[in-house]
């Protein structure tokens, strides 16, 4: 679960948060970013949390038990980091979030940790809560981009590039942008594809498990424009998309298990009129099951690990869908994009893909899902499982 990782010194709170970005590998914004630490070394993961906003203390301690359940679980952790980036300005933002603030310190030095130091950056200022003659406005958010400060943030950034690279997508291809939206599109609405000779025709005969295995034993460059443009619209049809989530990440196995039970779901709706979330929490009144525990392998709470190269495959074929696709077919990729990274620790990454797609389509159901699950702060319950 964590990386070794050098370590990054800094003399100043301004340098430190210069460096914040490379660490993370974004620039955070309405976030709680927590940074653990063994001894003065960093292990090369940062945990977020979206920003609450001023709330009841309740949330604000369920919030502490999310970070102590998986801090807990991190060997060697001792000190931690806390960076509340906030927006408005600093004396409003300061008064807005130090309950949220004091409420983490406290339940997380109760958990056994040594809380190296909390910071706040504001619209317009910065400073350490722990400063006692801090300034009422904060210092200048300049103080974090002066020249020494760039400095040691850009070795960070050399040293910690991995992290940055995780979300890149290749370089998009000539020959399939444009060509890559117009065969998926074929295929979504009329069930035609092109063929080798520039014909339009019927798409050939598809089943999902033997395309998704097939898929992850090619190279992804080698895949062909039809492959790629029926993976994009894999991604867009909900059923499909979480059925080859689970194969990809869980074997053939899952995925067969998926549609069984996607099968039987239909088969009830079809038998009694009701609605998918109607027929889930029947069956679970009944005692029934019809996922087969399904549903804790998309939520990450099973122990069972995934297979990290077929995972790392896969992203390398959605990437190339994701650099090549137009805004229309973009929420489904980015939206599994960020499931697969998310499923091997990736959580940064994970949001990158899921905040595009966010950008593009608000209202993307499967993308909101994912940005509140990674946005919590949940690692999956198989990171913790030791060789």
């Amino acid at each position: 679960m964590t990386t070794a990782t050098p370590i990054i010194r800094s003399s100043t709170g301004a340098e430190f948060l210069s460096m914040v970005p490379a660490l993370a590998g974004y620039t955070a914004t309405d976030s709680v970013l927590v940074i653990p630490f063994e001894g003065k070394r960093t292990i090369g993961r940062v945990m977020r949390l979206d920003l609450p906003g001023p709330r009841p203390r309740e949330v604000h301690h369920a919030l502490a038990s999310l970070l102590l359940g998986n801090l807990s679980r991190l060997d060697r952790v001792d000190g931690l980091v806390l960076v509340v980036y906030a927006p408005g300005p600093f004396p409003n933002a300061r008064a807005a979030h130090d309950g949220l603030r004091r409420t983490l310190e406290r339940r997380l030095r109760e958990g056994g940790f040594r809380i190296v130091d909390s910071f706040l950056v504001a619209d317009d200022g910065w400073a350490s809560w722990h400063e006692r003659r801090g300034p009422w406005a904060g210092h200048p958010l300049e103080q974090i981009d002066s020249g020494e400060a760039r400095e040691r943030a850009d070795a960070a950034r050399g040293a910690l590039r991995p992290i940055r690279a995780q979300a890149e997508l290749p370089r998009p291809e000539p020959e399939l942008v444009g060509a890559l939206d117009e065969a998926a599109l074929g295929l979504l609405e009329f069930e035609a594809e092109v063929d080798a000779f520039g014909r339009v025709v019927p798409a050939a005969p598809y089943e999902r498990s033997g395309f998704t295995e097939q898929l992850l034993v090619q190279e992804p460059d080698e895949l062909t424009l039809r492959q790629l443009a029926r993976l994009a619209v894999l991604a867009a049809v909900p059923r499909e998309r979480d059925e080859t989530l689970l194969q990809i990440a869980f074997g053939i196995a899952a995925g067969r298990r998926a549609e069984r039970s996607n099968d039987e779901i239909h088969e009830e709706r079809e038998r009694t009129g009701e609605s998918l979330d109607e027929i889930v929490l029947r069956w679970r009144a009944e005692g029934r099951h019809g996922d087969h525990g399904l549903d804790d392998m998309m939520l990450g709470e099973t122990r069972s690990r995934p297979d990290a190269d077929r995972i790392q495959r896969a992203i390398d074929a959605l990437g190339r869908v994701a650099a090549n696709a137009g805004a229309p077919l973009q929420p489904g990729v980015r939206s599994m994009l960020g499931w697969l990274h998310w499923a091997l620790g990736e959580g940064t990454a994970a949001g990158i893909h899921l905040d595009e797609s966010l950008r593009i389509d608000p209202g993307h159901g499967m993308t909101q899902v994912l940005r509140a699950l990674v946005g919590s702060g949940k690692v999956p319950e198989w990171a913790f499982v030791r060789d």
